[in-house]
């Protein structure tokens, strides 16, 4: 077994403990997914140290896979590899009006209550 880290905007982050060989869509299974805002286009996965190429990071675009299993740009995962998901532009407007939304509220709260007060 091997440690890996996942990082992700959206919950389901830690180190995870998988069998050495893993692919990344069976890797992907045992962290639970990926979250409902999370960029599959350009997913990082950045190596403990550089591989035989001498790369440290690579990018990891899901969606042929999604289209239709092509797991060519699928690279090996290793021993303490990181892999980075980061939200979508929707996602973070979803977010970021969900805040607001709330915030609204919240200060219509306050003013109705200084309403029945007086």
């Amino acid at each position: 077994y091997m440690n890996v880290n996942f990082w992700s905007a959206e919950g389901n982050a830690g180190t995870f403990k998988v069998y050495e060989g893993i692919d990344f869509a069976s890797l992907m299974s045992a962290v639970g997914g990926v979250g409902e805002y999370a960029n599959l286009k350009k997913i990082r996965l950045i190596r403990e140290k550089p591989d035989e190429n001498g790369q440290m990071v690579y990018f990891i675009d899901l969606i042929p896979f999604l289209k239709n299993g092509d797991r060519s740009n699928f690279p090996k995962i290793k021993p303490n590899d990181t892999i980075v998901f980061t939200k979508t532009w929707s996602g973070f407007l979803i977010e970021d009006l969900q805040t607001l939304q709330t915030l609204l509220t919240a200060f219509t709260f306050i003013i109705q209550l200084g309403t029945i007060i007086n």
